[in-house]
């Protein structure tokens, strides 16, 4: 009983300290010399692009400086994360990210916060998830981007809606299908629609919720 219990225990540690293919690439690149850097990071990109984490195969232009390619790097290893519910391991890597890009890089900001936004809502990290939501909306605002927009108005929306504060929630999500329907995207409206419509039903109007529902 003692051996197994042993067994059980080192199992246990090393699945702790196991890192995924793509979080020990990310390890060579930063323990790597600059000259080998690009090599790796195109590794990691292949990789990513084979788990069908990225849209197209990342590419790298070598004369970028080295914390603009560790930042995407850092984004795109967090996402796979967030693709298998591991928010707490997406987490710091898109902290890192955020903190490696600058302040005029308005996207990759907001893609930072607004993925942000969301592993510290799963972790139960409501005021963080909040502030984060609320950076992406203000970044979004000041882009001017009404597509972007609408996304970070419905992820402020439904992490009010975890943290259960309905009337934050519909504040949020109404004004998210306003602009929906501002750019009439009906598939974004219908979301929408039924999102106020559960939070109208935990708020105990239940002819209301039934009438968005329809």
């Amino acid at each position: 009983m003692r051996n197994l219990l042993t067994l059980l225990l080192l199992a246990l540690a090393l699945h702790a300290t196991a890192q995924s293919p793509a979080d020990s690439l990310l390890s060579r690149y930063d323990a790597a010399p600059r000259r080998q850097q690009p090599a790796i990071a195109a590794e990691l990109a292949r990789l990513l692009d084979a788990d069908g984490v990225t849209d197209s195969l990342l590419c790298f232009d070598p004369a970028a400086p080295a914390d603009t390619v560790a930042a995407q790097l850092c984004f795109w290893v967090a996402e796979q994360h967030v693709l298998a519910a591991e928010f707490a391991e997406a987490a710091p890597l898109l902290e890192r990210a955020l903190a490696l890009t600058t302040e005029a890089d308005l996207l990759m900001r907001g893609d930072c916060l607004a993925e942000l936004a969301i592993c510290y809502a799963r972790m139960g990290l409501f005021s963080k998830a909040i502030d984060a939501a609320a950076r992406t909306i203000a970044i979004d605002e000041q882009l001017s981007d009404p597509e972007r927009l609408v996304y970070s108005l419905n992820t402020m929306g439904g992490i009010y809606a975890m943290a259960r504060q309905p009337e934050e929630a519909e504040k949020f999500t109404l004004r998210s299908l306003d602009l929906a329907r501002e750019l009439g995207d009906s598939a974004k409206m219908a979301v929408r629609l039924a999102a106020v419509a559960e939070i109208r039903q935990t708020m105990g109007d239940y002819q209301q919720a039934l009438d968005l529902a329809r």
